[in-house]
């Protein structure tokens, strides 16, 4: 799955929100990308903030579609990607969702980078991207959970300029379990504890 060529388009879109150096072409190429980024001794410091416990990445002040259930507490953050890294970096940590298409109830406990525990077997990650000048969050907005390929078939239909790659959230976790998205690309990704 991973080195499946990436559509040109989605490549392009991937290189304009992320910053990158060049256009992904697979998601094996994408992994590097984002493993240049993380260079930055800044990005180091956030993501050691996060994995202590110290802050969250995606934080939100009212309710969303994902929530974590982490040692420290319940919090409410902005996406899917959200969700899953700040349970990932962690170490352990529950991720609960309502799918954007439907509102479908899923969630899952992830224990060091494995799932112990999961509401439906098909849960699917979505690493999407809208066209130029989409309205809302160029990030978040395209970054979901899905309890599965009908739901996400069914979200795609009401939004067709979207792009993006469906990944089993087992290959998500891989994906991103060394290589999370760098946060100095977008919104404030993240808040104190």
């Amino acid at each position: 799955m991973l080195e499946t060529t990436l559509d040109r388009e989605l490549g392009k879109r991937l290189d304009r929100v992320y910053k990158l150096s060049r256009r992904p072409e697979t998601l094996v190429e994408l992994q590097a990308l984002f493993r240049e980024k993380r260079n930055d001794p800044a990005v180091e410091v956030y993501l050691k903030r996060v994995r202590s416990g110290a802050g969250v990445i995606g934080a939100s002040s009212g309710p969303t579609p994902y929530r974590n259930v982490l040692a420290e507490g319940d919090v409410d953050v902005m996406c899917g990607y959200d969700a899953l890294m700040n349970a990932l970096l962690r170490g352990a940590g529950v991720v609960q969702a309502s799918c954007v298409h439907c509102g479908e109830a899923m969630e899952f406990d992830l224990r060091d980078h494995d799932i112990t525990r999961q509401s439906t077997p098909e849960l699917l990650f979505w690493l999407g991207t809208g066209p130029i000048g989409a309205p809302g969050n160029p990030v978040c907005d395209h970054l979901h959970l899905f309890p599965d390929r009908t739901h996400l078939d069914g979200w795609l239909e009401g939004n067709p300029d979207e792009l993006g790659a469906a990944l089993p959230i087992v290959e998500a976790i891989a994906f991103f379990a060394d290589h999370p998205i760098p946060p100095s690309f977008a919104r404030k990704a993240f808040d104190d504890r």
